[in-house]
């Protein structure tokens, strides 16, 4: 089986930006032992499976909480490279802890575990939110 992490990358970032996210976010894992390991970004999942799974909120609570036929999660951890982040980021992050996966936040080369997601300025929709380590 494939070992699938999500990159919950912002919505903003260049596509350049995102995979060379990618490639290093695969780097790490495969440093950590995981041979398997495929890192999906938040644009390329959501482009492929959004609609199959009744759009946005759907699609987010299956990166979190999602399963396949064979009862595999959708994805085993989530990686943000971002310490801000925005509210359907902070939605992903919160669903995937309250299940006990995995969420690291990408510091510097190094994976650190997330412990939890802070609401600083919920107005602020785009980095309103901050992971706790």
């Amino acid at each position: 089986m494939q070992y699938r992490a999500f990159l919950a990358h912002k919505r903003t970032t260049e596509d350049r930006k995102i995979d060379q996210l990618v490639a290093g976010a695969t780097l790490l894992l495969r440093d950590k032992g995981v041979d398997l390991a495929r890192v999906i970004a938040g644009r390329d999942d959501y482009k492929a499976r959004s609609a199959a799974l009744g759009g946005w909120q759907g699609w987010a609570r299956d990166v979190a909480t999602g399963e396949d036929e064979y009862g595999h999660p959708s994805f085993h951890e989530i990686i943000v490279p971002n310490e801000g982040v925005g509210r359907a980021t902070a939605g992903i992050v919160q669903s995937a802890l309250d299940v006990d996966k995995a969420v690291y936040f990408w510091r510097k080369g190094e994976l650190v575990s997330v412990k939890a997601i802070k609401a600083i300025d919920q107005e602020d929709w785009k980095e309103g939110w901050k992971l706790i380590f």
